[in-house]
């Protein structure tokens, strides 16, 4: 917002008070139309203007948001939220929190034990009550139907915002990694066995110990490379070929080829490729390579 100091209305809307007095009906018809400026020491000092437009001007901001605006936002949020009263009853809950809690669009005016059960739903109205108090976000964590949810509760007027980030998919990723260190560990510990990961434009995202041990190139370096360039140039075009066979229909192959080796010499290898699946379909693939027999100079 500007400066008022430096607001300098048109002359037009600008009147002294000597002239405002002698022409009073002709200014008032002016100031309905247009706010007037009343000039002393010759800086507007002084506003005439309607009733209809001070009105307007004076008139309480709601500072509740739009509702429709706010229905948008909440159900375009990934955690659930949910607006509970100071009852504990349900306002507005989002997409994200139907999905996971039930209710459905009936929700509103219900208890919210109805989606939380007794005791859940008694610990989080507690936290509710306290945010308010004391005027604070409250942090909790809760179990519920084999999930694990981290809890944020802020005063909402006079009531509560609660909302619910399932953490139960960080523990699954974390269980899935470490299954997959395992496994690599495993394979790394078998001779004439090596492992890679690559992403969908076949560069290696990551790989074991093993392969660089076959390949005799440092792990740092092959994390920098597609990994077609470490199949012989006779069966490069079959590998790659594969590849995109397995990212396109997501079944697992299996296909003979030739690993490079840094020292100019060669291995057979079987290589066994399967999808690496995500919630957008196949995001990459994993490589599992069997030599053959010994290495040789080409």
């Amino acid at each position: 917002m500007s400066d008022p100091a430096e607001f300098t209305p048109g002359t037009e809307a600008c009147v002294t008070a000597s002239e405002l007095v002698r022409q009073f009906g002709l200014w008032q018809e002016r100031a309905l139309q247009q706010p007037v400026f009343v000039l002393r020491r010759g800086r507007p000092s002084l506003v005439l203007t309607s009733l209809d437009l001070m009105r307007r001007l004076c008139a309480p901001h709601s500072a509740a948001p739009d509702t429709a605006l706010s229905t948008l936002l909440m159900d375009a949020m990934r955690e659930s939220v949910l607006v509970v009263d100071g009852a504990g009853r349900l306002g507005e809950i989002n997409r994200a929190a139907r999905v996971a809690f039930g209710g459905g669009g009936a929700a509103a005016g219900l208890p919210l034990s109805r989606l939380f059960g007794e005791s859940v739903a008694g610990f989080l109205q507690d936290l509710a009550d306290r945010s308010r108090r004391v005027g604070a976000p409250e942090l909790a964590e809760i179990a519920l139907r084999d999930r694990r949810y981290s809890i944020v509760i802020v005063p909402f007027g006079d009531g509560a915002l609660i909302v619910a980030d399932d953490v139960s998919v960080d523990d699954e990723g974390e269980e899935a990694a470490l299954r997959l260190s395992a496994m690599g560990a495993a394979f790394d510990a078998l001779p004439g066995i090596g492992w890679a990961r690559i992403n969908l434009r076949g560069y290696i995202g990551a790989v074991g110990a093993s392969l660089a041990a076959l390949t005799g190139i440092e792990r740092t370096t092959l994390l920098a490379v597609r990994f077609v360039t470490l199949i012989d140039a006779g069966d490069r075009a079959a590998v790659a070929q594969t590849i995109d066979e397995v990212i396109g229909d997501g079944a697992a192959r299996q296909l003979p080829a030739r690993l490079q080796r840094r020292d100019g010499g060669s291995i057979a290898v079987d290589l066994s490729l399967a999808a690496v699946r995500g919630r957008s379909g196949v995001e990459q693939v994993t490589i599992a390579l069997a030599t053959v027999h010994a290495p040789h100079k080409s």
